[in-house]
């Protein structure tokens, strides 16, 4: 898979398990929830994020997101494959 160049992926869950998986890109911790809620994606009842996926250009403008419901219905792929490229 070929992204743009500059394009870096960025995980916001944090799981003891990766680096027992051999994770090669950052990950980061919300601790606080304050980056879910700066992106409006607080489930405050549940104490967690709706399942979101955001590209940011390099000033850090939101370009295109999906939002879904529930972690079982998400954006395919090839939709973040081809948002990338545009």
């Amino acid at each position: 898979m070929r992204l743009k160049e500059g394009i870096r992926s960025v995980d916001l869950r944090v799981d003891a398990a990766a680096k027992k998986l051999g994770v090669t890109f950052p990950l980061l911790s919300d601790e606080s929830r304050a980056t879910i809620r700066t992106f409006g994606v607080e489930d405050a009842e549940n104490g967690i994020s709706w399942p979101a996926i955001f590209i940011l250009d390099r000033e850090g403008k939101i370009v295109w997101r999906s939002l879904a419901q529930t972690y079982k219905r998400r954006a395919t792929a090839a939709a973040i494959l081809d948002a990338l490229r545009k």
